[in-house]
């Protein structure tokens, strides 16, 4: 019995070789992301969102460090938000795209699946969530279809994740991971997005947390190089 039980603890926690360390590495798939996103007045709205995420960063054996992405759009309802002195309640879609300097800890003395590594995820997270209305209500007459809102938030996102543990970096190893994080918003602005040839600022200010934005995502994908 205590010769199983010896047998069955060394193969949990045998070593595994990971397929790469000591390089860079870049990594890149699709998410779906659900946003839960609580506006001005607590107005808010549960999305469902899809999009890619990248990750380009430096693995040693246990740790990495990325510069990880995530782009992702969906649509909301019945949202109400507050720019330029004017209160907006309406419908129409909504893009995020976020950018997180990520330490992960990969622990590769352990495989939960056969063939396959554990790792989590910690860091700051950077978003600009864009907002453009399909139809709307204004307490003023300075806002239009042709603009759009963009906040910029601040947070932090936490992730777990398993990679497959193949023998060569270039069979592109498959990954999944599942991240939630937490963002409010810090500035915001009015763009005229009528000329898609140019940015025009129309308005910016400070807006601390009048976007809150809770979300979890789940992303696949591959080594690419």
């Amino acid at each position: 019995m205590k010769l199983l039980i010896f047998l069955f603890i060394t193969t949990l926690f045998q070593h595994s070789s990971f397929a790469y360390t000591n390089e860079l590495a870049l990594r890149a798939g699709v998410t779906y992301a659900r946003p839960y996103i609580t506006a001005n007045n607590s107005s808010n709205d549960e999305l469902g969102a899809i999009g890619f995420n990248t990750h380009f960063g430096y693995k040693w054996d246990k740790w990495s460090v990325d510069l990880s992405s995530y782009f992702y759009w969906g649509s909301f309802d019945s949202l109400n938000f507050k720019a330029r002195n004017e209160t907006i309640q309406g419908n129409g879609g909504f893009r995020n795209v976020s950018f997180s300097p990520m330490l992960r800890y990969h622990l590769n003395q352990f495989e939960p699946i056969k063939g396959w590594n554990i790792f989590f995820g910690a860091g700051p997270v950077w978003s600009l969530e864009s907002i453009s209305l399909d139809t709307f209500t204004s307490t003023g007459n300075q806002f239009s279809t042709d603009q759009k809102i963009t906040y910029e938030t601040f947070g932090a996102i936490v992730a777990i994740g398993f990679e497959e543990n193949l023998k060569l970096k270039e069979d592109h190893p498959f990954y999944v991971e599942l991240s939630a994080g937490y963002k409010k918003s810090y500035e915001v602005s009015v763009v005229d997005k009528s000329d898609s040839t140019e940015i025009q600022l129309l308005s910016q200010e400070e807006k601390n947390g009048d976007l809150r934005d809770r979300f979890v995502a789940i992303s696949f994908g591959i080594l690419i190089f």
